[in-house]
Parts: structure tokens; C-alpha cells; sequence
């Protein structure tokens, strides 16, 4: 698919519904992470944890939170891919799915500090467990 990908240590589901209701209606997705380097710098090896989410026409909320390690190099292709597996595993189709990822690009704007992150996580979160 998109070559090597950092190495999955850890992945919780977080999700409303055992899938989407109705994929033609309209769904949004989006993500978020943080990262640090971890043992010899020019190595390039992190660790980063992603969020993903996915909300659904009916207000069903999919979260996706993993922890990875690996080499830098691979960080957007890992989101990507973590968004694209989550979307599967709540049974979107292969071609929406498709569809929603053609001009969607991970970006460093994503990126939060450790502290922003859980916090954000955590809010995310609490929106479940209120369904």
C-alpha cells in the first residue's frame, strides 16, 4: 500500500455504534497526534500516538487512538493508513472510503503538544461515553 509503516504497539476503539448507519448520508472525519523521538536522534525512530475520528450522520462518534514506533520517515503514511483501517473496521466501503481519502493529506498541523493532546483526547473521549 504505501510502503513500511511504524510498528503498531497499542490500539483502543472507542465507538457509539458497532458500525455507520448509512454511509450515503454524509460523514466527516478528521485526527490528531503527538509524537517524541526516542533513543539515538539521528536515528530518526518516534514514538507517535494518533487519534483518529469519525462521525456519522446520526451522531455516532468512531475514535481510534494507537500508539506506534518506528522510523520518522513513515509517520503520514501510518495516519493515513490508521484512518483508512478504522473506516473498514465500522464498515464503510471500499469505494467511500476511497473517495473521502482522494484529497485528503496528513499534515504537521495535526500535531499537538503532549499536554494539548490528551486533553483533546480526553474531551473526545467524555462525547462517547455521554451517547
Amino acid at each position: 500500500m504505501h510502503g513500511k509503516l511504524l510498528k503498531l504497539r497499542n490500539k483502543i476503539d472507542l465507538f457509539s455504534n458497532q458500525s455507520i448507519e448509512n454511509e450515503l448520508m454524509e460523514f466527516t472525519f478528521n485526527y490528531f497526534y503527538t509524537g517524541s523521538r526516542v533513543g539515538y536522534k539521528p536515528d530518526g525512530n518516534i514514538e507517535l500516538f494518533i487519534t483518529t475520528y469519525l462521525v456519522d450522520a446520526n451522531d455516532n462518534l468512531f475514535i481510534r487512538y494507537a500508539i506506534y514506533s518506528g522510523h520518522k520517515r513513515y509517520w503520514k503514511e501510518t495516519i493515513e493508513n490508521q484512518l483508512r483501517t478504522m473506516m473498514m473496521d465500522i464498515e464503510v466501503s471500499e469505494q467511500f472510503i476511497k473517495s473521502s481519502l482522494r484529497f485528503f493529506e496528513v499534515n504537521q498541523d495535526k500535531y499537538l503538544t503532549t499536554e494539548k493532546y490528551e486533553n483533546t483526547f480526553l474531551d473526545l473521549k467524555a462525547k462517547v461515553k455521554n451517547k
